[in-house]
C-alpha cells in the first residue's frame, strides 16, 4: 500500500511538473489576412502548380515553331564521261567527253495557318568540260511552290488542331492553378481557426486544473480538520491528476494545430519551429447571410473544377473536329512559278532572272484517298463519344455542386444556431457550480457533485469553443463550395 501510495505521489509531482511548464518560445502574433498572404507566397503546393501555366504556355510556342519559315542550303557536284563511238548516221568517230556540273541550292519555305505549304527555291549551276570547251556555262533558276490542302489538311489541320489543343490546355492550367489557390487559401483559413480553439481549449483545461486543485486543498484541509472524510480527498485528488492529463492533451493539440497552420504558410520550417504561433483574432459569430439559388447561380459560374470540365468539353470539340477532317478527301491546288536564265557567266544569269527572259508557270489540283478510311472514321466516332462523355462529366459536377452548396448553407445556419445553445449551456453551467459550491461550504452538498458540475462545466465551455470554430469553418467552406474564396479574401487572381 505504502509502495502504491509512492508511485501516485510521484506520477501526481510529474504531471504536476509538466502541467505548470510555461512556453518559452518567442510569441509571434499573427492575423488571418497575414497568414493567407504568407501562403500565397510561401506555400509549397503553390509554388509548385504555378509552373503549369508556364509549362502550358511552353506547349503553346512548340506549336507554333510549325509555322516557322524553313531555310535549307544545298551543294551538289556530279561528274559523267561517255566513250567514244562511231555515228551510226555518218560513219566518223564521235570523240568522247567528260563533263562537270557543280549546283550551289537554297530554298526557304513553311506552313501557313490555313494549311498552304509555300516554298521559295533557288539553283545556280555551273557546267564545264568538253562539251564546253570555249568557256563555263552558268545556269539559274528560281521561282515560288505553292500547295494549298481544301479539304483533308485545310482548316483543321494538325498543326492548328496542337495549336488550339495547346491553347486550351493554358486555360485549363490556369483553372488548376486558381483551384489550388482556393484549397490552400480555405485551409489556411480553416488551420487558423483551428489553432485558436486549441488555444482557447488549453485555458479552458488550465481553468479545470485550477477549479480541481482549489476543491483538492479545500477537502485536504476538511480531512485534517476531521469534518470531511478521506474518501473526499481521493476523489479529488483523481481529479486533479485527470484534469492535469487533460491539459497536457490539450496543449499537444496545440502544438498539433499549430504545426498545421505552419505548413500551410512558411517554406522554411526549420526556423519557424521554436516560434510561438499565436493569433491575433478571436473566435466570432459574423453572422451571413446566404440564398440558395444565388449560392447554386454563382457555384456554376465560377467553380474552377467546373470551368476546367467545361473547357475539357471544348477541347473534346477540336478532336472531333480534326479526326473529321482525317476522313475527308485529300484535295489540293497546285501551283508553281518561276524564272531560269543562262549564260557564260554568272552576272548574265542574274540579269536574265532579273529581266525575265526565261518564265515558267505550272497549275493544277491534286485529289487522293484511301479507299474506306475506316481508321479515320473510327477515330471521329470515338472523338465524339469521348465529348458526349465530357458533357455528362460537366451535368454530374454541376449537380454534385449543387449539392454541395445546399450541405454547406445547412451546415452554417445548424451551428450558428448552435453556438447559442452551447453558449447557455455554458452560463448555466457556471451558475451552477457556483451554486453548488455555496451548497458544499455550507455543508449541504458534497465533493463528488462539485466535480461532477466541474466536469460539465469544462465540457460546456469545450462545446462553445467548438461551436464557434464549426460555425467559422462553415463559412470557410461554403465560400469555398461557391468558388467565392478568393474574391472574398479581396485576392485577384493573376
Amino acid at each position: 500500500m505504502q509502495i502504491k501510495k509512492q508511485v501516485w505521489l510521484a506520477f501526481s509531482l510529474a504531471a504536476a511538473a509538466a502541467v505548470a511548464q510555461t512556453d518559452t518560445r518567442p510569441i509571434r502574433e499573427i492575423s488571418l489576412e497575414e497568414c493567407v498572404e504568407m501562403a500565397l507566397k510561401n506555400n509549397f503546393t503553390l509554388q509548385i502548380d504555378r509552373f503549369e501555366p508556364k509549362i502550358s504556355e511552353w506547349n503553346v510556342n512548340q506549336a507554333k515553331a510549325a509555322y516557322d519559315p524553313n531555310l535549307s542550303f544545298n551543294f551538289s557536284s556530279s561528274f559523267n564521261a561517255s566513250p567514244s563511238k562511231i555515228s551510226q548516221v555518218i560513219p566518223v568517230m564521235i570523240p568522247g567527253a567528260k563533263n562537270t556540273a557543280e549546283t550551289l541550292g537554297a530554298s526557304i519555305g513553311g506552313v501557313a495557318p490555313n494549311g498552304l505549304q509555300w516554298s521559295v527555291p533557288f539553283d545556280f549551276t555551273r557546267r564545264h568540260g568538253d562539251n564546253f570547251p570555249l568557256t563555263k556555262q552558268y545556269e539559274g533558276v528560281g521561282g515560288i511552290d505553292l500547295r494549298q490542302p481544301l479539304l483533308k489538311g485545310g482548316g483543321m489541320n494538325q498543326t492548328r488542331y496542337q495549336l488550339l489543343v495547346s491553347k486550351k490546355g493554358v486555360k485549363i492550367s490556369e483553372f488548376v492553378l486558381r483551384q489550388t489557390m482556393t484549397d490552400v487559401v480555405a485551409k489556411v483559413q480553416q488551420a487558423y481557426y483551428e489553432l485558436i480553439a486549441a488555444r482557447e481549449n488549453v485555458k479552458v483545461q488550465e481553468k479545470a486544473v485550477s477549479l480541481a486543485e482549489r476543491l483538492l486543498k479545500d477537502n485536504q484541509a476538511k480531512v485534517r480538520a476531521g469534518t470531511l472524510p478521506p474518501l473526499d480527498e481521493k476523489q479529488a485528488e483523481s481529479e486533479v491528476a485527470t484534469k492535469r492529463a487533460d491539459l497536457l492533451d490539450a496543449r499537444q493539440l496545440q502544438v498539433g494545430a499549430e504545426n498545421v497552420l505552419k505548413n500551410l504558410i512558411v517554406s522554411d520550417l526549420a526556423n519557424w519551429r521554436m516560434v510561438n504561433l499565436t493569433p491575433s483574432q478571436s473566435l466570432l459569430a459574423v453572422p451571413f447571410s446566404f440564398d440558395l439559388q444565388e449560392s447554386w447561380r454563382i457555384g456554376l459560374l465560377s467553380r474552377s473544377d467546373l470551368m476546367q470540365f467545361k473547357l475539357d468539353v471544348e477541347r473534346r470539340e477540336l478532336d472531333v473536329n480534326y479526326y473529321k477532317n482525317l476522313t475527308k478527301p485529300d484535295l489540293s491546288l497546285i501551283g508553281r512559278y518561276g524564272h531560269n536564265a543562262a549564260g557564260t557567266g554568272a552576272e548574265d544569269v542574274l540579269r536574265g532572272v532579273r529581266e525575265d527572259n526565261f518564265t515558267y508557270h505550272t497549275w493544277g489540283a491534286e485529289l487522293s484517298f484511301p479507299i474506306g478510311n475506316r481508321a479515320a472514321k473510327a477515330r471521329m466516332f470515338q472523338g465524339k463519344d469521348a465529348r458526349l462523355q465530357a458533357e455528362l462529366r460537366v451535368k454530374q459536377l454541376e449537380q454534385n455542386i449543387m449539392v454541395e452548396i445546399d450541405n454547406a448553407l445547412s451546415k452554417v445556419r445548424s451551428s450558428f444556431d448552435r453556438i447559442d445553445a452551447t453558449r447557455q449551456a455554458r452560463v448555466y453551467a457556471e451558475a451552477a457550480l457556483d451554486a453548488e459550491q455555496k451548497k458544499l461550504e455550507n455543508g449541504k452538498s458534497t465533493s463528488y457533485t462539485v466535480l461532477q458540475i466541474q466536469r460539465d462545466l469544462t465540457n460546456a465551455k469545450s462545446a462553445e469553443i467548438k461551436s464557434l470554430t464549426d460555425y467559422n469553418k462553415a463559412v470557410s467552406q461554403s465560400f469555398q463550395s461557391e468558388g467565392t474564396t478568393l474574391e472574398r479574401s479581396n485576392i485577384k487572381f493573376q
